[in-house]
């Protein structure tokens, strides 16, 4: 999911950068707008991720029935 995002990132900034120059870019800006994308994505999906990891760490706790049904779809 993550590597969805950035490569889309990725593309809507070269996309940007190439129409704002208007040219082709060379092989460093290209370099520089990938990056930049990536670390700009970087911080919401690791936040994205902990969350889902938090929201899933109780079902790892329940015990009897509940514990026996959950962690399989975990």
């Amino acid at each position: 999911d993550g590597a969805v995002v950035i490569v889309e990132n990725a593309i809507r900034r070269l996309a940007h950068a190439q129409q704002h120059h208007g040219r082709i870019l060379t092989r460093s800006e290209r370099f520089h707008e990938v990056f930049a994308a990536a670390k700009e994505a970087r911080r919401p999906l690791i936040f994205g991720q902990l969350i889902i990891m938090v929201v899933y760490l109780p079902i790892f706790a329940l015990t009897g029935v509940e514990g026996k049904m959950f962690p399989p779809l975990a």
